[in-house]
């Protein structure tokens, strides 16, 4: 395994965040978490992942919303299968289990609620006949949730997961700042991966292994005095190489060591395109005592992280991803709970993205990935905007320079593929007035991207922001392009 790159051709990938809650503190940078994340993966230059072979799974409001996707991809990947979470982490109060938080979670003095058993994460990737399976937590909890040492969470953790061919990193200390501190534009532990992903380490060679890209984030959190991870190797995990060193290949082309640039803090991880603004509201705060953790595993807590690694799980039987993934969709099926893609045998890969919030003035381009508003100036003209306080047709609609158009489904109408590709009752404005949480909207591009928009509501009269919410499931180049 050692100096062999994970084959991105057999690999999937999976990534799960929350950044909004109900009953939790919210954590506005989990949003640009997964989509720096993505980024990286796809990048050639890194690792070169196809971007239908990553899923996207943000803020998913219930369990099966995320195994079901988690069963599809384990199913198909035939080399490495990588998860990664970012968000809330919770331990039942009575057992101790580990939880990761949806929006909807609530923990109470008995129980943790609507949540996602780490367990149940555990049994799926256990159930792949993938050889190589990462897992990253990049997870919070409170000071209270964290009582009796990160230490002994880390070694459950390890039992608890039953990897073997492993690589668990704990990060210890009860009394640490926050990790993901309000401004911050991505969480600690994930700003010092993504750092390194993009910069890579001088002299490393050709890839990068597990085992060298936790000892360089982890010298970066150290040199930030934030909590330092241990490491704990089992077997061949430490060598999985999921990416190209960066490093290595700017020094094959200039002839000389390359050292990355310093970064003064967490928010400003170099390289990447940032997006024009965060999808999640201004003004949101998160207390000190919420503190980051990365298990890569990265578990990670306001006491401490780990890292896990995985070269093949204990127990695990050739065939077993067959059984372990019965009754979860097939792996040509859309995501539970996502609009039906169609009945056509040409039907391209859908996407979907929850809880998207589009503030006044703020777009959408159809062809981005991932999906992301931005601001509606100069020449950027999105394919969707939001209209709001201030212009004579506020609602839903589409910029008179674009050739986009936009339908309000009827009631009861199906919200397919096939039906955005037959409606013809396409128009460039939809009135706020029409749209109620649940209408269904087909938007279709100059590109020949289709997108079914479902509404879920506008900012509450209590927020000072205006802006609507919206999940969108696209599929690219679903039409003829329009001619020009």
């Amino acid at each position: 395994m050692a100096g062999s790159l994970s084959d991105p051709r057999r690999s999937q990938a999976v990534l799960i965040g929350s950044a909004k809650y109900e009953h939790l503190e919210r954590l506005p940078a989990v949003t640009n978490n997964l989509m720096a994340f993505r980024d990286a993966l796809e990048d050639p230059k890194l690792w070169g992942l196809p971007p239908e072979q990553i899923a996207t799974l943000a803020e998913r409001q219930s369990a099966g919303q995320v195994l079901d996707p988690l069963a599809t991809a384990a199913f198909k990947a035939e080399d490495t299968l990588l998860v990664y979470y970012a968000g809330h982490g919770l331990l039942d109060p009575t057992n101790q289990e580990l939880f990761l938080a949806l929006p909807k979670s609530k923990v109470t003095s008995q129980s943790v609620n609507d949540a996602l058993r780490f367990e149940d994460i555990r049994r799926e990737m256990r159930s792949s006949k993938a050889p190589k399976k990462v897992l990253i937590l990049d997870c919070c909890y409170s000071g209270r949730a964290l009582a009796g040492g990160m230490g002994t969470i880390g070694e459950a953790l390890v039992n608890e997961v039953g990897v073997e061919g492993s690589v668990v990193i704990t990060a210890t200390g009860e009394n640490v700042r926050a990790l993901a501190p309000p401004g911050e534009k991505y969480t600690a532990f994930t700003a010092e991966l993504l750092h390194v992903l993009r910069h890579g380490v001088p002299s490393a060679g050709p890839l990068l292994n597990t085992d060298t890209l936790y000892r360089t984030v982890a010298d970066g959190l150290k040199a930030k005095s934030l909590p330092a991870p241990q490491q704990n190797n089992r077997n061949r995990g430490a060598q999985i190489c999921l990416v190209h060193n960066a490093a290595s290949a700017l020094t094959s082309r200039q002839g000389a060591p390359h050292q990355p640039p310093a970064r003064k803090s967490a928010s400003s991880p170099p390289s990447s395109p940032s997006p024009s603004r965060n999808p999640l509201k201004s003004g949101q705060q998160i207390r000190p005592w919420i503190v980051a953790v990365a298990v890569l595993v990265l578990l990670g807590a306001g006491v401490g992280a780990a890292f896990l690694f995985a070269d093949g799980l204990r127990g695990h039987k050739g065939g077993s991803g067959d059984s372990q993934a019965k009754g979860r969709q097939s792996p040509s099926a859309p995501p539970s709970g996502s609009p039906s893609a169609t009945s056509s045998s040409d039907a391209p890969e859908p996407r979907t993205s929850e809880g998207v919030d589009i503030t006044n003035d703020y777009g959408i381009f159809l062809n981005a990935q991932p999906v992301q508003p931005v601001r509606r100036v100069g020449n950027k003209h999105p394919d969707l905007t939001y209209f709001g306080k201030g212009f004579n047709d506020e609602g839903l609609g589409t910029d008179p320079q674009t050739d986009a158009r936009l339908v309000l489904l009827n009631e009861g109408e199906k919200g397919s593929l096939d039906t955005c590709r037959t409606e013809t009752r396409y128009t460039r404005n939809i009135p706020k007035s029409s749209l109620s949480p649940g209408v269904h909207i087909c938007v279709r591009s100059k590109l020949g991207h289709l997108a079914l928009v479902t509404y879920r509501g506008a900012a509450p009269s209590s927020d000072s922001s205006d802006y609507v919410t919206v999940d969108i499931t696209v599929w690219r180049h679903a039409v003829a392009p329009t001619e020009d």
